[in-house]
C-alpha cells in the first residue's frame, strides 16, 4: 500500500513513529512523508530545516522527549558562548544539531538540492522504511502578521516571541506553483493520504500554498484523511490553540474539520471528543474515533493502523 503522510515537527514525527513500528512488524506499506519547509531559515550562518530534522531524529531514534525538540543528550556550548560575547542568540541550536546543519548547509552551497541532502541525512542516520521528501526546493517562508503590525519569520514568532503576539494573518511568501517531483510522483500513485496531528496554519498550509499539492487534494479528498491536533479543547502541544482563537476558529474538532473541510473526507478525532462527531458529519466529513495522544509506542501504532485503514478509496 501506497502512503502519503503530510507533515509537520513534532506530531507528524510521534505519527511516523507508529507507521515505523508497522513496518518493521511487516506490513507492506510504502510511505513518503512530504514536509513542510516553511519553518526553514538561517541560523549562525547554517540553513536550518525545523520540521525535517524533527522527523530525521525521531526516526533515528536520538530525539530529546523531555525537552520536546531537537536531539538527547545535546549541549549548547556554541549559543552559550555567543551570548557571552554579547551576541542575542536567541534561536538555540544544540552543538550536535550545529554538526548536522553544517552537513546540510556545506552540500547545499556546493548546489545539491534540498531532497538529496535529506536523503543522504536518512541514510547516515539509519533511517531505511520512510522516505522523507521536502515540499518543494524553493525556500517558503511562513510570515506572521501580527495585531500589533508586527511582521514576524515562523521562528521569531515560535522561539523568540514564544508565540505571545496576537495573529491577524499568516502566510507562505515564495511559495511555488509546482511542488517536488517526489513528492509529485508520490502523490500520484498514493492509496491514502494522512494529514499528521500537525498544526494546519503553520505546519500544513505551508504545503497547501503549494498550487499543486493544493489542486491535487482537493481533487482526490476521497482519498484523504486527517487526525485531529486538538484534544479536549486544545493542542496537546505547541501554539495551535491560541492561533485559532487568534483567528476566530472554534478550538474543537469541529473547527479542524472546518479548516480543512476542502481537502478530507474523513477525520480521526479522539475519543473523549465523540461529542462532536455529528456536527463534523454534517460537513460531509465522516469521523473515527481513537487514541490520538500518542503517548506511548502502543497508542502511536494503533493510530497508525487506524489511519491507514480508515477513509475512502479514491
Amino acid at each position: 500500500m501506497n502512503v502519503v503522510v503530510l507533515c509537520g515537527g513534532v506530531g507528524a514525527a510521534r505519527f511516523l513513529l507508529g507507521i515505523n513500528v508497522l513496518i518493521e512488524r511487516g506490513d507492506n506499506l510504502n510511505v513518503t512523508a512530504i514536509v513542510n519547509t516553511g519553518d526553514d531559515d538561517e541560523f549562525y550562518g547554517q540553513y536550518v530545516c525545523p520540521d525535517i530534522d524533527s522527523i530525521l531524529y525521531h526516526l533515528a531514534g536520538i530525539n530529546d522527549d523531555v525537552r520536546g525538540w531537537g536531539r538527547v543528550n545535546e549541549t549548547f556550548t556554541f549559543v552559550e558562548t555567543l551570548r557571552t560575547l554579547g551576541v542575542n542568540a536567541w534561536f538555540n541550536l544544540g552543538d550536535q544539531d550545529l554538526a548536522l546543519n553544517s552537513l546540510r548547509t556545506t552540500a547545499l552551497q556546493k548546489g545539491t538540492s534540498l531532497r538529496d541532502v535529506t536523503r543522504d541525512l536518512a541514510s547516515r542516520l539509519g533511517i531505511t522504511n520512510i522516505d522523507i521528501v521536502p515540499m518543494c526546493e524553493e525556500q517558503v517562508t511562513t510570515t506572521i502578521t501580527t495585531k500589533e503590525n508586527q511582521t514576524l519569520r515562523m521562528q521569531e514568532y515560535f522561539v523568540r516571541e514564544k508565540c505571545q503576539p496576537s495573529i491577524m494573518e499568516i502566510s507562505y511568501e515564495g511559495a511555488p506553483s509546482l511542488c517536488h517531483d517526489d513528492a509529485r510522483a508520490a502523490l500520484e500513485n498514493a492509496d491514502r493520504i494522512i494529514i499528521a496531528p500537525s498544526n494546519p496554519y503553520l505546519s500544513i498550509f505551508p504545503l497547501f500554498a503549494i498550487d499543486e499539492i493544493d489542486s491535487f487534494v482537493r481533487k482526490n479528498k476521497q482519498q484523504v484523511i486527517a487526525i485531529s491536533p486538538i484534544i479536549r479543547g486544545d493542542s496537546v502541544k505547541g501554539p495551535l490553540g491560541k492561533i485559532m482563537r487568534d483567528l476566530n476558529v472554534d478550538v474543537t474538532p469541529t473547527g479542524i474539520a472546518e479548516i480543512y473541510s476542502d481537502y478530507i473526507s474523513t477525520l480521526i478525532l479522539d475519543i473523549s471528543d465523540e461529542q462532536y462527531c455529528s456536527e463534523i458529519n454534517e460537513l460531509g466529513i465522516a469521523t473515527v474515533r481513537a487514541n490520538t495522544l500518542m503517548d506511548s509506542v502502543t497508542s502511536r501504532t494503533n493510530l497508525a493502523r487506524c489511519s491507514i485503514q480508515s477513509g475512502r478509496s479514491a
